[in-house]
This record gives structure tokens, C-alpha cells and sequence, in this order.
């Protein structure tokens, strides 16, 4: 891969933030301690259907106030600019944790997804999933029966959502990190809920979504996996920018980052 293609193709952002005053208590002296390095974060974004260059920001000011962290943004214009940088065993090399906010769909070379995933898989890099991550890369030609490799990284299948309405949110595992600072119930301003066909073994659904269109019915909305030696954490919330932007999303898109490089 060219250095000068990645330069031309990616957006690099690194944000920083430095720890918080230090607390009186030991216990939170000892958690300081802990999270004095910050988590370096690779946040890869694009292409099409989503207001990426307003999230990619949202969500990486949004957490690294939440969660000692640095970011560094890719975002690839194409799926072809992405599939040049995702196509190497060392992408995510120096980063604790690889975020994606992606839109590919259609994906006919199995064998690239496969190399992706192996990173994970046999490297242990944590993944956090967003919205439409769900729906890239388990379009792949010919064939595509459900559990595709990138499901399997996932730990669900999802194909198709709903009308652009809210999301009522109900939590369902009360007891995760990843979910403890969340309301048992909330409503989105916005929403685009997505259909989860199958939740593969494995997978831990964390709360739940419902549109009030009874076709939809109650789908998965947020759920951990552990894929290989990587923790995974995914929700399908996300469309809306007033959703990314919405502190409860934040917290646990932000508790999710920790549950996943087990911080």
C-alpha cells in the first residue's frame, strides 16, 4: 500500500484529552492509576447514506470526555480506498481498539473480509461496531447465506430496517458495564431501526428497540460478543446525528470502549 494513496485517502484526526483531576478517594486514585495511559483509538468511517463528517467528530469528542483516549479518524471517501488500507495484517497496528461507522454493503471478495476479521480474531484488537457496520461486508457474492464472517465478528445478522422514527429503548441486561449508566427505558428524537435475523452463540443482547410499527416488531439494539481473543461491542442506534450527539448514546458508546479493552 502506498503511503501517499493512505494520506490521500484518509482524514486523520487525533484528539486528545488528559486525565481528569485527580479524586481524594484511594479507590478512585487507584482507577486514575489504571487509565493514566490513554486508549488509542482508530476510528474508521465512510462511505455513502450517513453524515460521517459530523459524527466521525460527535462521537470522538463525545467518548474521549467520557474516557481517557486518543483518536485517530480514517475516513474513506470509497470502499475501494478502504478496502486498500482494511487489506493488511498490520491496520491496526499501535491502536488499542479499532471503531468502525461504516457503510460498504456489497462486498463480492470473501477472502478480504475473512483477512480483516483475522486480525481480530487471532490478534485479540477490540472492535466497536456502529449502526450501519451491521450492514457491511455480509453482502458478499455469490451465495450469501446468514453467518458470513464479518457476522460472525459481529455476533448477529443483520439485513433491512425501518421507517425513519424513534427508537424506544429498553434496557435488558441492568447488571453490564456497558449498560449500567443507561435508563431502563429511553426514546430517540430519531431513528432508522434495524432488523436482526439471527443473534449468532455467544452474543449477549443488552437492550432492545421498538418503533411502534408492529411489523418490526423488538429487535436487538445493543449486545457484546467475543470473537477469537477480541471483545466486540455493536449497536445498530446511530443514524441521527441527534442520536450520536444524545449523552445516553455517548455513555455507552463510551462504556463500551472500556468493556472492550477490559478497562
Amino acid at each position: 500500500m502506498k503511503i501517499q494513496y493512505r494520506i490521500k485517502s484518509a482524514l486523520v484526526i487525533a484528539l486528545c484529552i488528559t486525565p481528569l483531576a485527580q479524586a481524594e478517594t484511594p479507590l478512585a486514585q487507584a482507577e486514575e492509576s489504571v487509565n493514566k495511559e490513554p486508549i488509542k483509538v482508530l476510528q474508521i468511517v465512510g462511505e455513502n447514506h450517513h453524515d460521517y463528517e459530523n459524527q466521525k467528530v460527535i462521537i470522538a469528542e463525545g467518548v474521549s470526555k467520557r474516557v481517557n483516549s486518543t483518536w485517530t479518524t480514517l475516513h474513506h471517501k470509497t470502499k475501494e480506498a478502504a478496502k486498500e488500507y482494511l487489506d493488511s495484517p498490520d491496520f491496526a497496528k499501535g491502536y488499542d481498539v479499532v471503531l468502525y461507522n461504516i457503510c460498504h454493503a456489497v462486498e463480492p471478495d470473501a477472502e478480504f473480509i475473512k483477512r480483516v476479521c483475522k486480525v481480530h480474531h487471532d490478534q485479540g484488537v477490540p472492535v466497536i461496531g456502529l449502526h450501519c457496520t451491521m450492514h457491511s461486508y455480509h453482502i458478499v457474492l455469490p451465495g450469501n447465506p446468514l453467518e458470513k464472517e464479518w457476522n460472525k465478528l459481529l455476533g448477529v445478522h443483520s439485513h433491512g430496517h425501518g421507517r425513519h422514527i424513534p427508537i424506544t429503548v429498553t434496557k435488558t441486561d441492568v447488571k453490564h458495564p456497558v449498560t449500567k449508566d443507561m435508563p431502563e427505558q429511553w426514546k430517540t428524537t430519531e431513528g432508522e431501526l434495524y432488523f436482526v435475523k439471527k443473534v449468532l452463540d455467544g452474543t449477549s443482547v443488552l437492550a432492545t428497540g421498538v418503533n411502534g410499527d408492529k411489523d418490526a416488531g423488538t429487535q436487538p439494539v445493543a449486545w457484546v460478543n467475543t470473537y477469537g481473543k477480541a471483545r466486540v461491542f455493536c449497536t445498530t442506534l446511530g443514524h441521527h446525528n441527534s442520536t450520536v450527539k444524545n449523552p445516553i448514546y455517548l455513555d455507552m458508546v463510551a462504556n463500551g470502549l472500556k468493556w472492550v479493552v477490559e478497562k
